[in-house]
């Protein structure tokens, strides 16, 4: 109050406005009834009496005290509301060089012309007038009109003009310009324009600031800033510090402060928040909203940098997403940092269940700080209820691995798995969509049972996560949550899925095929092949290792264990029988059933010498219907085993005529899985009493040397029709053995004009197959007693007089030897004079020399040598007493004896010596 001047009389006395607001009351009275009055500064009443009674109630001009705090006490009331109090202006203004100008010693209030008021100073003794600077001010033109309501002066000091508005005068200049008298740079007075700056600019005003919502109404505003930011003009004219004024302005905390300018937000000098102002200063104050208590970000909080690390960058920002699927995938990548204090660059996208997140906006997708801590700052009221949002509508990747991995059968879908309305083409694709998290890039697409997945829309097929871990994120009910199915691979083919997806994670008593009659496994999540299951997950995690899921299933042996893929029998790594699966392991166990103990029914299995004669069947043997091929072959498929039980490789077993087991219609089969499938792959085996099993025949007797003089039937020994034919043939086809017996050059046999044997009509097979194939090849030969077999004799075909059945050891014959036709024994054939052939000799005789003795009259041995079956053709000479070896036929030719007649004989000539005739 510097520059008012004491009123002796008190202000009181003062009856106009200019002589009461340069003026402090100047009295003798220190006070009245408690109230100050010397001292005071007067109060301008706006020309009218200020209290309605008391001592003083026609006064214009008052002390400020008394009139303060005197209603009540010394008057009723206070009479006008229009009160102004004298005060110095507390400016400081900048004109530069003003040299040039000479003071007017009567006032610029006195001068009346434009070029004299531009010139001059304002020369009055006075420093101040009605509070604001006079002397030494440079004068103001006010564009030819009364510069205030107050008179009719055209011009003005510069303070009162252009400062004194609501103070002084009520009203004043209303230009956008003002002319200022100033000096040139070539030390000239005249005019110069400057902006007129209002009164709300140089003291600031009451207005409403964006720093929260509802917005907040500051006081003592210059010019808004941004957000919490003004620049207060002259601040020291009501705070001290910028902590002061953002105290004072709805108890907000100073954030920064910094020196302004009048009319600008250009910062300056940066202060602290606790800087004292000089009285001319102009501040920037920035204060820290008022934040509303953080429940968002307390019940849902924020994911961690991993959990983001899976989003998509929203170029646009969360706010311009309107999709809820891109919206959960997304995080904010508008290159906005902040909004108002709250982060949104890189913040993950909330969803707001499709309405409006705010009561200020239409957004549905927004940053996650800007929505969490933004109530009453970016916000007035949040539309979405934490309690909604708390079930985690916030973009993030979730931590769980589901690396399915075994997808490379599945056909990528790039519209995603929504697409697809049908249940083959479902679960036989991968999404193919852009969004790595919720939509689901790469997940395998899941099959809802043919009803809505969820409570979104009425799509029947969706991404495996969004599925299966969406509910109450993606959306708010999962209808499928019992009847889904997963897409995945087995053998390089979709799988064909025997349970909903959450069955068999859970598990179920299911029957598994793991002997006959099939037992009941529990804890089941997939059937993968014979005793070997896909263990469900949960109960992987009670059960541990496959040797305690094993005993669990009929005290069960566990034979094999490997890691595998989720709801598919494809294996990843074979692991031990006591390995403990990890929590995110499938695991596929493989049970050991025992194998059936050996039975006294059962034949023993040829060795692998006996089965080299034996053609592999490449369809294997249970293709095979037929006896011959059967009894021929091996299995030749392509499966190696079959529930423990071998398959390739194994001789083919002839189920005599009928079903080889219960349950099947095979008729031949191969050896291990008939002998040993009993109560593993069937439940009985039916050919007990009545099988063969393929195998080589080694019969020595089948081998001939002596039949090159034979024609080869090209079509074999059965297409010969005739006795001739047959016998002058050998067998000529390519085949090597049928149904293990020898084929290929071997002699033909005639079975004597009927059928060979019960299998066929054939009247002529080639030997080994005919003589040794009944009980094997065929039940019966027919013709053991009446066969012929082809033979070489003198390089043509021999004559064959006697049956095979009958040559084969030899009979009593009539051989013709010298003047006699004695009855020689084991003959076969006769093949001169006192020469015949000995089959199998050493049966009863060791050497030719043997056998003549042997004969009637005691004859000696002339010659022996080795013969060709069914021949008088010589192998080779030997001595007489040459030990002959089993099954070798002997040629031995004996001596001739005298006549000698026979009492018939004698009688015979004696009668023909009288005339009778021989």
């Amino acid at each position: 109050m510097a520059c008012l001047k004491n009123e002796p009389a008190g202000c009181s006395v003062i009856k106009d406005r200019f002589g009461c607001l340069n003026s402090i009351d100047g009295s003798t009275v220190g006070s009245f009834s408690g109230l100050k009055i010397l001292g005071q500064p007067c109060v301008w009443c706006g020309g009218k009496p200020c209290a309605t009674d008391g001592p003083l109630k026609s006064s214009l001009c008052l002390p400020f005290d008394y009139l303060a705090r005197g209603a009540g006490r010394v008057f009723s009331s206070v009479d006008n509301a229009a009160l102004t109090v004298a005060e110095c202006g507390q400016s400081k203004f900048e004109f530069g060089d003003v040299s040039c100008l000479v003071p007017w010693a009567s006032g610029c209030n006195k001068i009346i012309d434009f070029k004299t008021c531009t010139s001059l100073t304002d020369g009055r003794p006075f420093s101040f007038v009605a509070g604001f600077k006079a002397k030494g001010q440079p004068c103001v033109w006010c564009g030819g009109l009364p510069c205030s309501t107050a008179n009719s002066n055209l011009c003005e000091p510069f303070d009162f003009a252009v400062n004194g508005k609501a103070h002084a005068f009520n009203s004043g200049i209303d230009l956008p310009t003002y002319s200022v008298a100033s000096c040139s740079k070539s030390g000239v007075p005249g005019p110069k324009a400057l902006p007129m700056a209002s009164r709300d600019e140089l003291h600031g005003t009451l207005e409403v600031v964006n720093c929260g919502y509802p917005n907040p109404i500051w006081q003592k505003v210059g010019k808004a800033c941004g957000f919490c930011k003004a620049l207060v003009p002259r601040i020291q004219e009501s705070y001290r510090t910028g902590s002061d004024y953002c105290s004072q302005n709805g108890g907000l905390t100073c954030a920064r402060v910094s020196l302004g300018s009048l009319g600008s937000c250009e910062e300056g000098k940066a202060v602290t928040c606790s800087y004292q102002f000089a009285l001319e200063d102009n501040a920037l104050c920035e204060c820290a909203p008022k934040m509303s208590p953080m429940t968002l970000a307390t019940e849902v909080p924020r994911p961690s940098a991993t959990e983001l690390e899976c989003l998509v960058s929203a170029k646009t920002g969360c706010f311009a997403v309107k999709d809820k699927l891109a919206c959960l995938s997304s995080k904010d990548a508008s290159g906005v940092k902040s909004d108002r204090t709250l982060a949104v660059d890189g913040e993950p996208c909330v969803w707001c269940g499709g309405g409006s997140c705010t009561s200020d906006s239409n957004d549905t997708c927004v940053p996650y700080d800007w929505l969490a801590r933004g109530q009453d700052v970016a916000y007035t009221v949040l539309l979405q209820a934490p309690s909604v949002l708390a079930v985690a509508a916030v973009a993030h990747c979730n931590g769980m691995a589901r690396t399915f991995g075994n997808t490379g059968c599945l056909i990528t879908q790039v519209n995603g798995c929504s697409s697809i309305w049908d249940k083959a083409n479902c679960l036989s694709s991968l999404d193919g969509r852009p969004y790595h998290q919720i939509a689901g890039l790469g997940q395998p697409c899941v099959w809802c049972g043919g009803v809505a997945c969820n409570s979104n829309n009425d799509i029947l097929c969706e991404p495996y996560d969004f599925a299966v871990h969406g509910a109450a994120h993606a959306f708010v009910t999962h209808f499928a949550a019992r009847s889904y199915s997963t897409a995945a691979c087995e053998n390089g083919q979709p799988v064909a899925h025997e349970l909903p997806s959450a069955l068999a994670n859970e598990g179920v008593n299911m029957m598994v095929n793991c002997g006959v009659p099939n037992p009941t496994w529990s804890m089941v999540g997939k059937s993968c092949d014979f005793c070997k299951v896909q263990v469900a997950a949960e109960a992987m995690a009670i059960m541990k290792t496959c040797s305690v899921y094993c005993s669990a299933q009929g005290n069960l042996k566990c034979y094999k264990a490997w890691t595998s893929f989720k709801h598919s029998c494809d294996v990843k790594a074979a692991v031990t029988c006591e390995y403990h699966f990890a929590a995110d392991e499938n695991a596929v166990c493989e049970c050991d059933l025992p194998i059936m103990k050996p039975q006294p029914w059962q034949k023993l299995r040829p060795t692998e010498g006996e089965m080299t004669c034996l053609k592999s069947h490449a369809s294997g043997c249970r293709d095979i219907k037929d006896r011959i091929n059967c009894l021929s072959s091996k299995d030749g498929s392509s499966m190696p085993d079959q529930y423990g039980l071998k398959i390739r490789g194994e001789p083919c077993v002839w189920c005599g005529d009928g079903l080889c087991a219960s349950g099947v219609q095979d008729t031949c089969a191969p050896y291990e899985w008939l002998m040993k499938g009993q109560g593993r792959v069937f439940h009985t085996m039916s050919a007990v009493a009545n099988f063969q099993v393929a195998k080589c025949f080694s019969d020595k007797d089948a081998d001939f040397e002596n039949v090159q003089c034979l024609q080869k039937a090209a079509a074999g020994c059965p297409a010969m029709l005739n006795e001739d034919s047959c016998l002058g043939a050998v067998d000529g086809r390519s085949t090597q053995y049928v149904a293990g017996f020898k084929v290929a050059g071997q002699p033909c046999v005639w079975c004597g004009g009927g059928l060979c044997h019960s299998l066929h009509d054939n009247r002529c097979e080639s030997y080994d197959f005919a003589v040794h194939g009944a009980g094997h090849a065929f039940n019966t030969f027919h013709a053991e007693a009446v066969y012929k077999i082809a033979a070489c004799e003198d390089g043509k075909p021999a004559i064959q007089m006697m049956a095979s059945a009958l040559s084969e050891h030899g009979i009593s014959m009539q051989v013709t030897c010298g003047s006699y036709t004695p009855i020689w024994s084991r003959v076969s054939c006769s093949c001169g004079n006192c020469k015949v052939v000995v089959p199998k000799i050493q049966d009863t005789f060791k050497t030719c020399a043997d056998y003549c003795k042997d004969q009637v009259g005691n004859p000696m041995c002339i010659s022996s040598a080795k013969v060709h079956r069914n021949s008088c053709d010589k192998a080779a000479d030997v001595t007489c007493d040459y030990a002959f070896a089993k099954d070798e036929d002997a040629l031995c030719k004996c001596t001739a004896l005298p006549k000698v007649l026979l009492p018939h004989e004698q009688q015979q000539q004696t009668y023909s010596q009288c005339g009778g005739s021989a």
